[in-house]
């Protein structure tokens, strides 16, 4: 049998487990030695891969600007600034100025409450073609049997970031909706028979607010509109920001937040709360990405491939529907990527981030969206097992293995996940191995007990389905990810699709590469008693593994090689 053969047909249980374990010893000498071979052209090669696809661009030395949402939807905000400052208004003008450190208060004062509507474009026209968008509106008023009007292009509604500028525009429109949900039913209805459709929400009406300023005692020091902008006079000094109550001694109470650079901008929503956001260059805030997301005590090369994986992310969703009907570009969660401002900054993860100003991975000349994860537990997960729109080349179900990594790997049935997870085979990210991070041990294998009666409670929560008799696995994934989950009641079943679904319906699992082992009573109608869950890995296992990645470089691969092998096909290319 062929290395081919032995992947992708398992004879028996353990099939897929034994032949890893031979293919793994037969390349070890190979490996070793084209290791030490490819360390001495690592120099060459990057200057090579570095001078391809280029994706110059007219950003900046530290290239465009981004918006983070750091405290979202809140009444109350204490503003701690370490430096002098000054406040601005949305008009431009100097609100408030202050020569050193201060406290403060900012709180949203809230009138006449917000209104927001959904509507679901058809069509559009010129405002020139006033008589034949009208005629349209009438013949998809006849065929759809639904309220419809045309809408005239305007700052107020919220599009997708792919359409073009709507002011100019009249939009043959269904609606308006109150409820999103139902809007989004008749967006997803239709584009299965016409393309172009998408939803907008007009924020025409909303919240009668005012930013309220106040000093450390409490005194209403500015009344301003919309936002305001905080920008201190020594970019090197830091603020912090946090949602807090209006009780007595607010300006005392200890920080629980990270401090930031950058600018300070407060904005009113539609429901007329307080969004925070950090304003900055996106070569700062990879600064305060990597080390939240790998450690910043992680080995160099980690360090860089991070930075170069944190970058290609960003650009990519700069130019997506990502928080397109927020008001800032990324939030500060894994969500985005996690950004904890200058709170996790090492000397180590500063100079990689500079050492890789600029460069992002680039496939057929675009930058690539370069998701990444903790741990894969061994085998990555295709991009198609966990978002249908991450069917790219470079996203493949593989093991963890570089000798092994160009062979494609099968888990799908539940015989084979069970013995690869009970193997702990010898891949980049196994937690046995001498310097691997103490804190991140206990997600490469884990073992969940859930029981019946708190798992019955959960989930009648929302669905009403009686007494739990059965979990089944309905779609398991070539990398052995759990895509859909049946949960069989006494009243009715409920299907969970889709990994993040699947794991918060098990109590927050770490990942979905899980096989279940069930007990059930012994008297009808056999209940199930409890859930035993093994699994492997933490994440949804696309992209690079960041454990993976950080035990190559302690094996001093390059970062070159490091993102060549986790995003296959891809070249390093710089965005500016």
């Amino acid at each position: 049998m062929t290395r081919e053969e032995a992947i992708a047909v398992s004879a028996n249980d353990n099939m897929t487990v034994r032949w890893y374990r031979q293919a793994r010893r037969q390349s070890r000498s190979v490996t070793f030695a084209l290791s030490i071979a490819a360390l001495s052209a690592a120099a060459v090669w990057a200057l090579w891969r570095y001078a391809g696809t280029a994706t110059q661009s007219g950003y900046p030395h530290s290239g465009p600007t981004v918006r983070i949402g750091v405290v979202a939807d809140s009444t109350h905000l204490r503003v701690i600034m370490y430096g002098a400052f000054d406040i601005i208004s949305s008009a431009g003008r100097a609100v408030f100025t202050c020569a050193g450190p201060n406290v403060l208060r900012f709180s949203a004062s809230v009138g006449q409450p917000a209104t927001s509507y959904y509507y679901v474009i058809v069509e559009e026209y010129g405002r020139s073609q006033k008589s034949l968008a009208y005629r349209r509106l009438a013949q998809w008023c006849e065929a759809l049997k639904v309220g419809m009007e045309i809408l005239e292009g305007s700052s107020n509604l919220v599009a997708p970031k792919s359409r073009a500028a709507l002011a100019d525009r009249l939009l043959v429109a269904i609606g308006p909706f109150d409820d999103v949900r139902l809007a989004e039913q008749w967006e997803q209805s239709l584009l299965q028979r016409k393309s172009g459709v998408y939803m907008v929400k007009d924020t025409s009406k909303r919240a009668a607010s005012e930013i309220h300023l106040f000093d450390p005692t409490d005194r209403l020091l500015a009344r301003m509109k919309d936002s305001v902008s905080i920008r201190l006079k020594d970019e090197r000094q830091v603020f912090a920001v946090e949602a807090i109550k209006s009780d007595p001694g607010w300006a005392k109470q200890k920080r629980t937040t990270p401090c930031y650079r950058g600018t300070l901008e407060l904005h009113l929503n539609e429901q007329g709360r307080l969004t925070a956001c950090n304003c900055l260059p996106l070569e700062d805030y990879v600064n305060g990405v990597v080390p939240s997301e790998i450690g910043g005590w992680a080995p160099s090369e980690a360090l860089k491939a991070q930075a170069i994986a944190a970058r290609s992310e960003a650009m990519h969703k700069l130019d997506g529907e990502h928080h397109s009907g927020d008001l800032y570009d990324f939030c500060g969660k894994v969500h985005c990527q996690l950004y904890r401002g200058i709170e996790d900054q090492s000397a180590a993860s500063l100079t990689a981030a500079a050492e890789t100003r600029g460069l992002v991975l680039s496939y057929d000349g675009r930058i690539v969206d370069t998701v990444y994860h903790h741990s894969c537990g061994g085998v990555s997960a295709g991009g198609p097992e966990v978002w249908r729109s991450a069917n790219h080349p470079f996203f493949r179900v593989a093991f963890d293995d570089r000798s092994l990594w160009r062979f494609s790997a099968n888990l799908s049935a539940e015989r084979q996940t069970e013995a690869w997870l009970a193997a702990r085979p010898d891949v980049f990210c196994n937690s046995d191995q001498r310097q691997f991070p103490e804190y991140a041990r206990k997600y490469f294998r884990w073992t969940r007990r859930i029981e019946g009666s708190s798992l019955e409670r959960s989930v009648n929560d929302r669905h009403n389905v009686g007494q739990i008799l059965d979990l089944q696995v309905v779609r398991r994934g070539q990398s052995g990810r759990v895509g859909a989950l049946r949960i069989v009641g006494s009243k009715s079943s409920i299907l969970y699709t889709g990994v993040d679904n699947v794991c918060a319906v098990l109590n927050d699992l770490p990942s979905s590469f899980f096989t279940l082992h069930i007990e059930h009573e012994t008297q009808s109608p056999r209940r199930v008693k409890s859930v035993t869950v093994n699994g492997g890995g933490f994440g949804h296992g696309v992209g690079m593994c960041q454990m993976g990645a950080y035990m190559m470089a302690m094996r001093r691969y390059s970062c070159e090689t490091i993102l060549a092998h986790y995003y296959q096909g891809t070249r390093i290319a710089r965005a500016y």
